[in-house]
Parts: structure tokens; C-alpha cells; sequence
């Protein structure tokens, strides 16, 4: 108990520093050490290790990490959220969101357009997926529905304009 609540406060505070825009090395550093606290107290798939896997992305997609351990990090949250909350579960369409958007970002970073369609596609399905459970949570009117459909709408936009079949 007494190493999860130094987890804990190591990810609180990295979460508050990123909010509020601080130094985000020493955000990026209490992360590393609430996941590294957790994975060793708990193992890799647990509920609090997704979460620190989560703020780790966020925190290096901020620093403009758009690589394959921010990536990474995104696609391990997305997985314990499935395996803790089932593949419809309230935790799912977040994980699928956050990775969705995180490749909506990439693609509009690449320099090729083939590659740019290839992050656009692999963002349209997480999207998709996203909006889906929570049209099934929430119905269309929510919030976080509103949103999902939105940045569906711009993913699927893009593409058309690349690809217009």
C-alpha cells in the first residue's frame, strides 16, 4: 500500500504539471516513476498501470513525441481498458479515442501521402469504434459522442480529399 500511494502521488502530480502546462520533464519523470511503481506492484495488465500508461502518452504526444513508444503507451491503455471493461465498456472508447486522435495527429504530420492515408485510415477506425460505444453508453447527444463524431467527420473529410473513390 505504502508504494502505491507514492505511485499515486508521483501520477497526480505529473498530471497536474502537465495541465497546467508546466515543465513537462519533470512531468514526463513522476510518470515514468507512478508506471514503473505500478507494472512492478501490480504486473503490466492492471487498471492503474493503463492509467499511467495513458498520462504517459499524453504527456510525450505534448512534448511532440509522436513515435512508437508514445504510441505504444496509447495501445497498452487501450488494452487493459478492454480487458478490464470489455470491449463495450465505459473505459474502451476513451483508450479508443485517445489513440484515434493520436494517429489523426501523426497523419497530419507525415510528409508523403501515403502515409499521411495509412495514419488517416488507422484513426478512422479507432474514431469509428470510439463513437460507436459511446452512441451505445451515452446516445448521440453527449458530449463525448458530439465530440467523436466531429473528429470523425474531419478524419473521413480528409481522406476523401486524398482518395476521393
Amino acid at each position: 500500500m505504502a508504494l502505491e500511494a507514492v505511485a499515486e502521488g508521483a501520477f497526480n502530480l505529473a498530471n497536474v504539471i502537465h495541465r497546467q502546462k508546466g515543465d513537462l520533464i519533470k512531468a514526463e519523470e513522476l510518470a515514468r516513476e507512478s508506471l514503473r511503481i505500478r507494472t512492478l506492484i501490480y504486473g503490466i495488465n492492471y487498471h492503474s498501470v493503463g492509467l499511467s500508461c495513458k498520462l504517459m502518452a499524453i504527456i510525450l504526444e505534448t512534448q511532440g513525441n509522436l513515435g512508437d513508444e508514445t504510441r505504444g503507451f496509447y495501445e497498452r491503455h487501450l488494452a487493459i481498458a478492454i480487458r478490464d471493461s470489455g470491449p463495450d465498456g465505459l473505459n474502451t472508447p476513451v483508450g479508443s479515442f485517445q489513440i484515434g486522435a493520436f494517429y489523426y495527429k501523426l497523419a497530419r504530420a507525415q510528409t508523403t501521402v501515403d502515409l499521411e492515408q495509412k495514419q488517416l485510415l488507422l484513426a478512422k477506425s479507432h474514431i469509428e469504434e470510439a463513437l460507436r460505444i459511446y452512441s451505445k453508453i451515452h446516445g448521440p447527444t453527449h458530449p463525448d459522442t458530439l465530440k467523436t463524431a466531429s473528429l470523425f467527420t474531419n478524419i473521413s473529410s480528409e481522406l476523401s480529399q486524398i482518395s476521393p473513390n
